[in-house]
C-alpha cells in the first residue's frame, strides 16, 4: 500500500519502500522515499497521510494474518544457515529454552484488531515517537544535526 500509493499513484520518487527493523529488542518501521523532484515537507506529509489513512486497513478479523505470520515463523528452516540463525536469535535473547518463536506465535494469536488499532495510534499516529531523517545526495561530508523547529534531522 505504502508503494502503491506513494510511488505509483503519486510519483513521490523512484525508491519508496517501507520496510522494520529492530535496534536493541526495539522495533522500528522505516518509510523510505527517494526523489529527486519532491521537498522534505512534501515528502513527510505524504508519509503522514498514509499514516493517517491506513489505520482503516486493520480488519475485525485477524485470524487469517495471524495463521499466515505464525505458519512462516514455526516453519522449519531450509538451510543450515537458516537454523543456526534460529538457534542465534534465542541465544541474543539470553533463552536457554530456544522456544522464543513459539512464545512469539502464542503472543500473535492472543492479539485482537482493538489492541492492534492502539498500538498503531500509540506509535504509528503518536508524533513523539516518530523521527525524521533526511538527507541528500551531498551528506558523505555532513555532520548529523537535529532541527527541532522541523522535527526531523538533517546532514548539514
Amino acid at each position: 500500500a505504502f508503494y502503491s500509493q506513494l510511488r505509483t499513484e503519486q510519483q513521490l520518487g523512484y525508491i519508496v519502500f517501507l520496510t522494520s527493523m529492530t535496534i536493541k529488542d526495539v522495533p522500528g518501521s522505516f518509510f523510505i522515499v527517494q526523489s529527486p523532484s519532491a521537498s522534505v515537507d512534501e515528502i513527510k506529509q505524504a508519509i503522514e497521510v498514509f499514516l493517517n489513512q491506513s489505520e482503516v486497513l486493520i480488519p475485525d478479523d485477524l485470524s487469517g494474518f495471524k495463521r499466515s505470520v505464525s505458519t512462516k515463523l514455526l516453519e522449519t528452516p531450509q538451510t543450515l544457515s537458516a537454523k543456526a540463525s534460529r538457534y542465534w536469535q534465542n541465544v541474543l535473547k539470553s533463552n536457554e529454552d530456544f522456544d522464543y518463536r513459539d512464545r512469539l506465535v502464542e503472543q500473535i494469536n492472543d492479539i485482537n484488531s482493538q489492541q492492534l488499532r492502539a498500538y498503531y495510534k500509540s506509535t504509528l499516529l503518536n508524533s513523539e515517537r516518530l523521527m525524521w531523517f533526511v538527507a541528500n545526495k551531498d551528506v558523505a561530508s555532513k555532520e548529523i544535526i537535529f532541527s527541532e523547529e522541523q522535527e526531523y534531522y538533517r546532514y548539514r
